[in-house]
């Protein structure tokens, strides 16, 4: 039979410094995680604006608004409308959405049935 081999025990102290740098290691992967998923506040702000561009739009469909500008302000920006005759055609609409989040501003324009 051959010889048993021993392995030598690790001290308390490399134990401890391994778990030390394990721990280590861990938390930069949770922290680096958490950073990469985290929702900003900008993000909230431009899904509320894309809400209301989606409320006001339905709205237009549903002949809420009279002809002319509309503002309607929010504390992230505001909204206007500008509702029109498309063309001159009194049974088309056509309905320009400016929306403004701080210093942005994107402009939809849709063609719509009276």
């Amino acid at each position: 039979m051959g010889k048993i081999k021993y392995i030598k025990a690790s001290t308390i102290i490399e134990a401890m410094v391994a778990s030390i740098l394990f721990l280590l290691a861990f938390s930069i992967g949770i922290e680096s995680i958490i950073k990469a998923t985290s929702i900003k506040s900008d993000t909230l702000t431009y899904l509320s604006a894309d809400n209301q561009y989606m409320k006001c739009l339905y709205e237009c469909k549903n002949h809420v608004y009279s002809y002319g500008e509309h503002i309607i302000e929010f504390e992230w920006g505001g909204i206007t409308l500008i509702l029109e005759p498309y063309n001159n055609y009194e049974q088309i609409l056509q309905a320009t959405i400016r929306v403004k989040v701080g210093h942005e501003v994107q402009e939809y324009i849709h063609i719509l049935e009276k």
